[in-house]
C-alpha cells in the first residue's frame, strides 16, 4: 500500500498597521521590509491546496490501479499516463512555490541590515531572534523542497513499471516501500518547517509588540 501524501504547509502570518505611520524610523524601516517579505510569499501560499488536490487525484489513480491487478494491461497503462501528468503538474506548482520563497528570502536578506540600525535594545533583540528562526526556516523549506521532489521521482518510477508488460511484483513492491520511506521523511520535514513557520510568525509578533508601532494580524477585522 502506497502511503498517501498531504503537502499543505503554513505560511508566514502578515500584520497590518493599525493606523496610518507618519516619517519613518528604524522600526518601520523593518515593518515594511518584513511585510514585503510575506508578499513575496503569496505565491508560495498560492500552491499549497492545488498540490495537496494533485496528491489526492493521483492517488485515487494508483488506488484504482491496484484495484485492476492484471485483470486490463491496456487500461492500467492508460491510468498510468494519467498520473505521469499529475506529477508534472506537481512539479510545476513546486517550481512556483520554490521561486517564491526564493524570492521572500531574497527580500528578507534585504530587510537584515534595517535590523541593525534598531536602537531599542529588547526590539533589536526580538528582531534578531526572528531573524535566525527564518534563516533556519529558509534551510528547512530546501531540505523540505528536495524531498518531495525525490517522492515525486520514485512515484514516477512506480507509474513506469505499472506500463511494463512483464514487471515483477516484488519490484513494485520494493518500489512501494521506498516511496512510502520517503513520504515519511517528507512528513517529518514539512512538520519541523511548519514549526519554524509557527515560531518565526510569533516571533515576528513579539518583535512588533516590542516598538511603538501598533500592528494586527490582517486577518482580523
Amino acid at each position: 500500500m502506497k502511503c498517501v501524501g498531504r503537502y499543505i504547509v503554513i505560511g508566514i502570518a502578515a500584520m497590518s498597521l493599525a493606523g496610518c505611520a507618519e516619517g519613518s524610523s528604524p522600526e518601520l524601516e523593518v515593518y515594511n521590509g518584513l511585510e514585503k517579505v510575506v508578499a513575496q510569499e503569496k505565491q508560495f501560499a498560492d500552491q499549497q491546496k492545488p498540490l495537496a488536490d494533485l496528491e489526492q487525484q493521483e492517488n485515487a489513480i494508483y488506488d484504482q490501479i491496484i484495484e485492476l491487478g492484471i485483470k486490463d494491461k491496456k487500461k492500467i497503462k492508460n491510468k498510468a499516463q494519467k498520473a505521469q501528468q499529475l506529477l508534472d503538474e506537481r512539479e510545476s506548482k513546486l517550481q512556483k512555490e520554490e521561486k517564491s520563497i526564493s524570492a521572500s528570502q531574497k527580500q528578507f536578506e534585504a530587510t537584515e541590515p534595517k535590523i541593525q540600525k534598531l536602537e531599542d535594545g529588547k526590539a533589536k533583540e526580538e528582531a534578531l531572534e526572528l531573524s535566525s528562526l527564518m534563516k533556519k526556516r529558509y534551510k528547512a523549506y530546501q531540505s523540505l523542497h528536495d524531498a518531495y521532489l525525490h517522492s515525486i521521482e520514485l512515484d514516477r518510477q512506480l507509474y513506469t513499471l505499472f506500463e511494463k508488460d512483464n514487471v515483477k511484483l516484488e519490484n513494485l513492491e520494493t518500489q512501494i516501500a521506498s516511496i512510502n520511506a520517503t513520504y515519511k521523511e517528507v512528513e517529518k520535514k514539512k512538520e519541523a518547517f511548519n514549526t519554524l513557520t509557527a515560531d518565526y510568525n510569533k516571533a515576528k509578533e513579539d518583535f512588533y509588540n516590542k516598538t511603538k508601532l501598533k500592528v494586527k494580524n490582517s486577518e482580523d477585522k
